[in-house]
């Protein structure tokens, strides 16, 4: 099944397209970090609101970018999205060297909105043309491969921004993007369905959420994802000050503990592509998460950089395998035609919940403390395990 998958060469193009855009994502997430936080002397609540400007468009048009997919031609849509983000990069630094250094944000935002008229695509591309026994496989290799730039991601993006600066880390993302572009075009061209043309938006909304709602599992896996991500999103903009306040490092440590959880989620999708199948789903999909909950916990605890990377490795592991299991549970259960919707859909609701997260997260902290803000999302996380018992789900 191995050789026949590589041997795929659409699996093969959107899985590098894929790789080189993570590379991409991690240079300018680290980039702003540290950017924003130089320019703000380490201020939680700008960093928080960082995160908020990367979400906000998945939540605003994630949705309507899922049901364009369903109707536009996945291949035109994923080159032009990267070709766009180079293009809007490229404003942003024109703008910052003119003296708007606070175009910054704007970057975040547009980067961010481009991304959900073409990342459904790429599902759609799956969908299509990789049969569908092999489409764990082919999700486990994308999730192993693309943990690895989560090691080296935040390690260059951090010695391109301390050595170059944040203008040199924006033309790496712009060459990136166009690269990235470039090999998407020896992807084949599919004529699109026409089931929708004569269908508005609003229709198809509307039968997307009819089949969203029929479906117990889809059901229950979004209320636990949105509790989930709500969790994750408490925490996220808060990783940081684990490294400055617990750890007492300076805040580029962060990069190696970016490089430990990566790791582990290379790990876990090499053990998932070889032992998922075992598994029984439902239940892995609970433990999973509550395990995560007691990870959560044991972080904000540590004081040692040794056992907070053991920790970091461990979740990285536990990511790994409920990413694999759920991403393939969506792309083998989802009617084709609904595929781009249902992510949308899924993406909009569980957003919801990050967003929710990271706009409280500077505030709890700043009136608590980096101790409270950690077993608040632990214990949120752990009933989003306990929730997700009611799954039905058959690996079969």
């Amino acid at each position: 099944m191995l050789h026949t998958l590589l041997r795929n060469k659409v699996f093969i193009i959107v899985t590098t397209a894929d790789l080189i855009q993570q590379m991409g994502i991690w240079i300018r997430n680290m980039a702003l970090l540290f950017y924003i936080m130089e320019l703000t002397a380490n201020d939680p609540v700008a960093v928080s609101l960082l995160t908020v400007l990367e979400y906000l468009p998945i939540l605003l048009f994630s949705l309507v970018g899922g049901a364009l997919a369903d109707r536009w031609e996945p291949k035109r849509t994923m080159i032009m999205g990267d070709l766009l983000s180079a293009v809007s990069i490229a404003c942003i630094i024109l703008s910052m060297q003119a003296g708007y250094g606070k175009t910054i944000f704007v970057a975040v935002f547009i980067s961010a909105v481009i991304t959900q008229f073409s990342w459904p695509s790429s599902s759609v591309m799956f969908k299509r043309h990789i049969p569908e026994q092999q489409v764990t496989t082919a999700i486990s290799i994308s999730a192993a491969l693309a943990s690895l730039f989560v090691i080296i991601g935040p390690i260059i993006g951090t010695l391109i921004f301390t050595w170059l600066g944040i203008y040199a880390s924006l033309t790496v993302l712009v060459i990136l993007f166009l690269c990235s572009a470039a090999m998407q075009t020896a992807l084949p061209k599919v004529n699109q369905r026409t089931s929708y043309d004569a269908v508005t938006l609003i229709h198809q909304f509307k039968k997307g959420y009819s089949y969203l709602l029929s479906n117990k599992n889809l059901r229950v896996l979004v209320v636990g994802l949105t509790l989930l991500e709500l969790g994750l999103g408490i925490i996220q903009p808060l990783e940081v000050y684990i490294v400055m306040d617990r750890l007492g490092l300076e805040k580029e440590a962060i990069q190696w503990l970016y490089g430990l959880y990566g790791t582990g989620m290379f790990a876990g999708g090499v053990l998932a592509a070889r032992m998922i199948h075992k598994f029984q789903a439902t239940n892995l999909t609970s433990v999973g998460f509550c395990v995560l909950a007691l990870l959560i916990f044991s972080e904000a605890l540590s004081i040692w950089f040794l056992f907070t990377g053991s920790i970091r490795f461990m979740a990285g592991i536990v990511a790994a395998f409920l990413q694999v299991m759920i991403e393939a549970f969506l792309m083998r259960f989802t009617a084709e035609r609904y595929i781009g919707i249902i992510n949308g859909t899924i993406s909009t609701l569980v957003v919801t919940g990050t967003l929710m997260g990271s706009s409280m997260a500077g505030v709890l902290m700043k009136h608590t403390s980096l101790l409270f803000v950690y077993c608040l999302a632990s214990g949120i996380v752990f009933a989003a395990g306990m929730y997700c018992r009611k799954l039905e789900l058959n690996n079969k």
